[in-house]
Formats: structure tokens, sequence, C-alpha cells
């Protein structure tokens, strides 16, 4: 744990432009790196309103004592007070080029990218604008479900943008066939950050407020965009909050599988005997794998038909393995419909279940099938 908070302190030291000012014009002193990181350390490493309380009590380094305070409510989760209202989302729909970089293949060509815009508690002239770098899915889905976003906009004043990526949802370049080859060619990263970008510098001219600060917002794959925002369009976004964004790992740095490690600390949370119980079964599965009992693994995990290969195999451990992370990234302490049917504290539910049979390979069928 320790050493996932002092990467993710880096890593927010990084992609984070630090000013020297705060909203209300006091200037702040500067604070060396390494101070910084564990400030930033100390920071994510809250988990629980127990312990956010806890470490709100203690105030701030006294260096920022000249900051004027507000009084802050204690955060409990759930409660009114920290919850926005009812996001009201507009749907609209922007003319965004097809191809940004080669005027030849598709000239002067645009498709009709979805975007949601929500202006509630936007102060036109002050606040600033959030923009979601939307991912891999219907930008409805997400902007139901990032209510973070809303109840920053509500203490920020500002204009909340949920723009919905190329080739998802109803943002595709070429109707039914957008995945057809060589149509399919144009859904890439450089060309979804180029549609934010030109998106987000029209939208500040039609509402005519042309030196509004922009922040970007994404999660997992949308975080990776929001990060290459900043870093590739610096003059258009003013900064970046990316939640749960592989960067080091899609770059080929860290350790590649530390996104399955911190799965696996999920279930061991919980219990050691569950995460041993789950690599038991695993290993089982494999021994009959070996064998080629391919009937019996269709029995125990009474799946439609026998895997026949080691190639059906293989898909059956990735659906499996995939079924395990998204309980681990869903652990909600309530149900969610989010890209998944999930009860509340699903890792808990799945444990519960591992635990509760002798036979493992079935108990990860009853597992997985919840």
């Amino acid at each position: 744990m320790n050493s996932l908070c002092h990467s993710l302190a880096v890593f927010l030291l990084a992609v984070f432009s630090l000013k020297r000012e705060t909203a209300h014009g006091v200037d702040i002193p500067q604070l060396n790196k390494d101070t910084l990181i564990k400030v930033l350390e100390a920071a994510v490493r809250v988990r629980s309103p127990e312990e956010f309380n806890a470490a709100d009590a203690g105030g701030f380094d006294p260096r920022f004592q000249q900051v004027p305070k507000k009084k802050k409510e204690k955060y409990q989760s759930g409660t009114a007070a920290h919850r926005a209202p009812e996001p009201k989302f507009e749907e609209k729909y922007f003319q965004q080029v097809l191809d940004h970089f080669n005027f030849n293949s598709h000239g002067d060509k645009t498709y009709q990218q979805r975007y949601l815009i929500q202006d509630q508690y936007w102060k036109k002239g002050y606040g600033p604008i959030f923009f979601y770098t939307g991912n891999e899915g219907d930008i409805w889905e997400f902007a139901l479900n990032s209510g973070f976003v809303s109840e920053l906009a509500v203490e920020h004043h500002a204009l909340v943008v949920f723009a919905e990526h190329r080739y998802y949802g109803r943002s595709l370049p070429f109707g039914n066939s957008s995945f057809e080859l060589p149509k399919i060619g144009l859904l890439t990263i450089e060309q979804a950050l180029a549609d934010y970008a030109v998106m987000i510098t029209e939208l500040k001219k039609q509402l005519g407020v042309p030196d509004c600060p922009v922040i970007v917002f994404g999660g997992s794959y949308g975080g990776m965009l929001s990060v290459y925002m900043r870093l590739k369009y610096p003059n258009i976004v003013t900064g970046a909050l990316a939640a749960s964004a592989p960067i080091l790992s899609a770059a080929g740095l860290g350790d590649p599988k530390q996104f399955f490690h911190d799965v696996t600390a999920d279930f061991e949370s919980y219990s050691s005997d569950c995460a041993s119980s789950v690599r038991n079964a695993f290993l089982q599965i494999e021994e009959l794998a070996k064998r080629q009992e391919y009937q019996k693994i269709r029995d125990e995990l009474s799946l439609c038909q026998a895997p026949s290969s080691n190639k059906d195999i293989h898909q059956l451990y990735g659906f499996l393995r995939n079924a395990f992370t998204l309980m681990a990234m869903l652990d909600y302490p309530y149900s969610v419909s989010f890209i998944q049917e999930l009860p509340a504290n699903p890792v808990k539910v799945a444990c519960e279940t591992m635990l509760n049979k002798t036979d493992l390979v079935k108990a990860l069928r009853d597992t997985v099938g919840k």
C-alpha cells in the first residue's frame, strides 16, 4: 500500500500544474518535491469517512496558515450534505472533423459527435469548465455514474461537459458501417484527443468564454486521455484529474502485473483464505485441462458447451479473471448497474460464496455467476 501511495503521489505531482496561488490569490510558500510527495501520499491513503475526518481534524501544514480557512463539514458517506443535486444533462451533437490529420482521406467531411452539457451550477465568467474525456462506452453511462464531477461543479460553479468518444454510443462516424475496414482506421487515441481539443475550443467560442479555464476529468482509459490532453494540448487544458489511469503500464514502465496484484489484494483484504480458494480453483481447472477432461470442466462450470482446445481454456481463464477484476473495480457499498449488474460489496459477497463450498470449481462457478 505504501508503494502504491508513493507511486500515485509522484504521478499526481507530475500531472497537475501546481501554482503558487489559491483561488483567493494568496501566495503559498514553495514546497520541495519530497515534501509535496509526502503530503500527497498522506492524502491518497485516506480511505474511510472516519479516516477522512481524523486527517481533516489535523489541519494543514503551518506554512499554509495564511490561507483563509473555511469551516468544513465532516464527510459522511451518502449524506445529503455532500451529494450534488440531481444533475440535469442536455444531450447535444457537435459537428466534428472526421480525420484531423489527413485531408486527402476524407476532405472536410464531418460526423455528429454526441456530448452532454450541464450548466445548472455554472457561474459564467467566474466558474471553470469541467470536461469529461469520454472513454469506451455510451457517454450517458459515464455521466450518470460520475457524481464526483457534479459535486465539484457545485462547489466551483463550473460548467460540466461529458464528451462521447468517437466510435462509441451514438458517435459513429460512418453509422452502422463504422467498424468495417478501412473505416475503423480512424479509431485512434490521436483522433480522439483532437476531437476533444476541437470541441473544447469551439464550445468556448460559442459560449463566449474564450479565457475560461478547462479542467479535464477521466477514469481508466478516459483518465489516460485526460493526462494526454494536458500533455498534448496545454494551451487548451489547464489541468487534469485522472482516476485509475494506467499511464505507467501503457508506457511499459513499472510492474505490468500491478493491476492484478491490486485485484488480488482486494480479495485478500477480506480473507486470505478467499484468495487462496480462488487460486486453487484455477489450479484445479488447469489440471483438468491438462488431462483434457473438457466435459468435466463443462459440467463443473455449467458451460453451454465443453471447451475443446487450449485456446478455449485460455478464453475461459480470461472470462473468469475479468469477473474478479470487475468485482474489485466496482466494490461499492451499494448495488450498481454500471458496466455490470453487481450487488453491494461484491468482493465480500464473492468471498462468502467461495468459502461456503468444499467443491472449489463449483464455488468459482457460483461466484462468477453472481
